[in-house]
């Protein structure tokens, strides 16, 4: 299926930019500030495997939270509130994958957009640290669906695509490095149909990032090994 309504919608942390570092990071100051206690007192903070192999068991930073740090659907409001300002109050800045850049290169005469559960001002900090900004016409952060809509609800998704297609007829590939970005692909396929739109939605395991999941219980539509393996799964349906 071509056409111009054809985009291509990433997922950003471990899909785009290896940001596992600042990640940790960020969360270590935001326990510490919301608990009072050294982020050493927190097994799951104490080391980079720990976190990631929490991160593996749930499907959004809000579950995180609450089995990591016993917390209150309120206390995560709370907090999740200051993700944002501790972002960008850490100067380290997540270098772009490995192919990235190429690949975002080549596919550069698609319109290309972001759906993530970090803050939209973080990402386009680190987007342009990297001279990657000039490639997305649409940013979708946690902030732009509120906290309680986070993926994989597909609300996020579903906003993003109307921006850069208007949800005109065509195809569009989102690309994510976690299960829940599969989940959110079905979920937002379903919304479209029950919508009437002829969109064909197709999802891209980003199995070459750094921290990759094993085990995927809803298995994408592709899986790219590597990032410029993005273009020949794109080129095989928009060019006929």
């Amino acid at each position: 299926m071509s056409g111009k309504h054809s985009a291509v919608i990433w997922d950003f942390d471990g899909t785009l930019v290896d940001s596992r570092q600042k990640n940790l990071n960020v969360t270590r100051a935001i326990i510490q500030e919301a608990t009072g206690k050294p982020w050493r007192d927190f097994d799951v903070l104490r080391t980079m495997a720990n976190y990631e192999a929490s991160h593996r068991r749930v499907s959004n930073w809000r579950v995180f939270y609450a089995e990591a740090f016993g917390m209150t659907d309120e206390d995560i409001d709370r907090v999740g509130c200051w993700w944002s300002y501790f972002q960008l109050d850490n100067d380290l800045v997540p270098p772009a994958i490995e192919g990235v850049p190429s690949t975002l290169e080549a596919l550069s005469h698609l319109p290309h957009g972001i759906v993530s559960m970090n803050s939209r001002l973080n990402i386009g900090a680190i987007l342009g640290a990297n001279g990657l900004n000039s490639h997305f016409g649409s940013v979708i952060g946690y902030e732009e669906v509120g906290l309680s809509s986070q993926k994989p609800d597909p609300e996020g998704l579903l906003k993003c695509i109307e921006q850069l297609t208007g949800f005109e007829p065509g195809v569009v590939f989102f690309v994510g490095d976690h299960v829940t970005d599969a989940v959110c692909a079905v979920r937002a396929r379903k919304e479209l149909s029950a919508r009437g739109a002829e969109i064909q939605l197709v999802s891209i395991r980003a199995a070459y990032g750094p921290g990759v999941f094993d085990d995927w219980d809803t298995p994408p539509d592709h899986v790219a090994q590597r990032a410029d393996q993005i273009v020949q799964i794109v080129q095989s349906y928009t060019e006929s």
